[in-house]
């Protein structure tokens, strides 16, 4: 199997340096390298991982789909859900698989509080805050709506097995004023029973990744970057390979519902380009 990578910027450092531990031998591509292949279309792989900038995804995607290649791109796979069901047409045409990074719906806390609410062990779901909250690094592509609110609308579609929420408010704003594109927002999500409040930003204190599910029957607290997930006091963390690794795996077995993620894709993209304001 001929592997490919597009981009080798800060995310792709970091997919290369994992696929590089899982034994797998990758041509980088990336044409500010002096080493590797310049140009994405001099490219002669089975599949490719597209790690540019969300700007550039369509097009990359759309050249390496048409050419029957499986495509990874990383989140989110463009910015709007009509140039998505393109790329998933584009995809079955040519018999190609298109997967999209949703990272943490290969995250085991993610899926253990799938499970949870689907039991209901502890009642129905009631409320959700979701923080995640940075020191940087700021983009220019994409605002913070598209760069780290996605993955917050990403995680609750996943747990509601891609239930459209009935509403979504969304405030963008600059936190920092000489930022080119909204660097915060703050979103609300209705899902009838449950509400979902997102706080996002790449300008704030310190790195916030608290999480908080409201049952019926007690509070689940979930800070991934502490390794914490606890209910009712309880510790729930279960420990395993990293979710990029799961990704990676899901991706190159083809070990993943398709047809959930594609719908899990076209969901977000929805929900992220509604413009309704406060």
């Amino acid at each position: 199997m001929k592997i490919g990578l597009v981009g080798y910027g800060y995310w792709g450092k970091i997919v290369w340096n994992n696929l590089n531990d899982m034994g797998y031998e990758v041509t980088i591509c990336d044409p500010f390298l002096d080493f590797g292949v310049k140009d994405y279309k001099g490219l002669d792989v089975d599949c490719v991982f597209v790690l540019t900038p969300v700007d550039s995804h369509y097009e990359v995607c759309s050249h390496f789909l048409s050419k029957g290649v499986h495509v990874f791109c990383e989140k989110p796979l463009v910015t709007t859900s009509d140039q998505a069901v393109r790329l998933y047409r584009k995809a079955k045409q040519n018999d190609a698989c298109l997967f999209v990074d949703w990272i943490f719906t290969f995250n085991n806390q993610v899926n253990l509080i799938k499970k949870l609410v689907a039991d209901k062990k502890y009642g129905n779901l009631k409320s959700v805050t979701m923080n995640r909250l940075n020191l940087g690094p700021e983009r220019k592509d994409v605002s913070a709506k598209y760069d780290l609110a996605c993955h917050d609308v990403s995680i609750v579609s996943h747990i509601f097995n891609n239930k459209a929420p009935n509403k979504a408010h969304w405030l963008g704003y600059k936190r920092k004023k000489a930022s080119s594109v909204n660097d915060s927002c703050f979103g609300f999500l209705n899902f009838g029973q449950t509400m979902v409040q997102i706080n996002t930003s790449w300008h704030y204190g310190k790195k916030d990744r608290t999480c908080i599910f409201e049952f019926e029957k007690g509070f689940l607290y979930w800070e991934d970057a502490e390794q914490k997930l606890e209910i009712n006091g309880k510790s729930l963390w279960k420990d395993g390979p990293s979710p990029l690794e799961n990704s990676i795996n899901a991706f190159l077995k083809k070990g993943y519902d398709h047809k959930h993620q594609e719908k899990l894709t076209i969901n977000v993209l929805k929900v992220l380009e509604n413009e309704n304001t406060f």
